[in-house]
């Protein structure tokens, strides 16, 4: 089953189902040897980042077995490693919370919302480029 998820053939994903909202990642180079899948918002957990217990569980582990079980068995395999991953959020679920110009654009600002912006810098760094030097994001 490897070959199903190498690097190049699995795209990043999101399932959204009964089980929740879950998010995969492809292997990447020696990043990782399989696909990552997590449980966005795991337990709807509010925690104090200094005081949370990181350990994963196999309750944590169910929660996202469930939803591979339903929608992509193949990744339903043997765990090769478990890793907490929190971040902050916005209430109002936006992500990012604003990227923008003002008018006349003498500056530019970024306010991420999520931890996991890292995932997204790509995007975020053409939007902020074509902010920066055009003034305007091409559709």
């Amino acid at each position: 089953m490897r070959s199903l998820f190498s690097p190049g053939r699995t795209p990043v994903f999101i399932i959204e189902s009964r089980h929740g909202m879950h998010y995969g990642i492809p292997p990447h180079g020696d990043l990782h040897a399989g696909i990552k899948v997590a449980k966005h918002h795991h337990r709807d957990e509010a925690v104090e980042p200094d005081a949370y217990d990181r350990t994963v569980s196999a309750d944590d582990e169910a929660l996202i077995r469930a939803a591979l079980a339903e929608h992509i068995p193949a990744a339903n395999g043997r765990l090769l490693a478990a890793k907490t991953c929190l971040y902050n959020h916005d209430t109002g679920q936006r992500f990012p919370s604003s990227i923008g110009c003002p008018a006349p654009p003498t500056s530019l600002s970024l306010r991420p919302a999520s931890g996991h912006g890292f995932k997204f810098a790509p995007v975020i760094g053409e939007i902020v480029a074509d902010l920066a030097i055009t003034g305007a994001n091409a559709p």
